[in-house]
C-alpha cells in the first residue's frame, strides 16, 4: 500500500487538487486516497463522528490492504477495544469488512468519558502497519507536548507515518488542532480536519 502522500501527489498530477492544496481542505477536495482520508468529505451533513469517519474510510480497502482499528476512551479508566481482537492486522476481506463495520458501529456506544490518546498511540505502535491514523474528537488526558514526545521518540525507530484527522468542531479547539497538526508533521503525516 502507498502512503498518504503519495496519494496526495497523484490526486494532484491528475486535477484533483490544485497544487497549493492544503492538507485541511482534503476531506472536500479529494475523493479518494489510499488511506482513505479523503473519502471523509462523504460523511453525513448532520455532523461527522468519529465512528462515522472509520465506517467511511473501511469503504476504500480491498484485499490488497491489511488493517486494524482501536477504539479508546479515559473514565473511568482507560479502556481499549479492537479490531481484530489483538490478533495483529485483518485482510480486508468481505466478510473482514463486514465485521469492522459491525465493531465500528458497537464503539459508537461506548463513547464516553475523556480521551487516552496516549495510551491508543502506544498500542497502534506495536501493530505490524505501516501507518497509523489518529481520529480524535477532543483533546488528549495526558499533556500534548509528552505525547508528541513519547510517541515521536517511539516511532524513530518504526518509522510508520502517523496522520491524524480532527473530527467534529475541531476550529474551536485550538489545543487538538495544534496536538495533531504537529504530531502528524514530526511523524511523517498529514492532518486532515473534518468539520460541518
Amino acid at each position: 500500500m502507498n502512503g498518504f502522500r503519495e496519494a496526495l501527489q497523484r490526486a494532484r498530477e491528475l486535477g484533483e487538487l490544485a497544487p497549493d492544496a492544503r492538507p485541511e481542505r482534503l476531506a472536500r477536495s479529494l475523493t479518494t486516497t489510499v488511506y482513505g482520508l479523503g473519502l471523509l468529505s462523504r460523511l453525513p451533513s448532520s455532523g461527522p463522528r468519529v465512528g462515522d469517519a472509520v465506517a467511511v474510510m473501511l469503504e476504500l480497502l480491498d484485499e490488497t490492504n491489511n488493517f486494524a482499528i482501536i477504539g479508546y476512551q479515559g473514565l473511568p479508566s482507560p479502556s481499549l477495544w479492537t479490531y481484530p481482537d489483538r490478533s495483529g492486522l485483518a485482510q480486508a476481506t468481505t466478510a473482514n469488512l463486514a465485521d469492522a463495520r459491525n465493531f465500528v458501529l458497537s464503539l459508537a456506544r461506548r463513547f464516553s468519558g475523556s480521551t487516552p490518546t496516549h495510551y491508543a498511540l502506544l498500542s497502534a505502535l506495536q501493530y505490524p502497519a505501516d501507518a497509523v491514523i489518529l481520529l480524535s474528537d477532543g483533546e488528549p488526558d495526558n499533556s500534548p507536548g509528552f505525547i508528541i514526545q513519547d510517541i515521536t521518540g517511539l516511532n524513530r525507530y518504526q518509522d510508520k507515518e502517523i496522520h491524524t484527522v480532527a473530527i467534529g468542531d475541531y476550529t474551536q479547539n485550538r489545543g487538538l488542532v495544534m496536538f495533531l497538526q504537529t504530531l502528524a508533521r514530526q511523524n511523517g503525516g498529514d492532518f486532515v480536519g473534518v468539520s460541518r
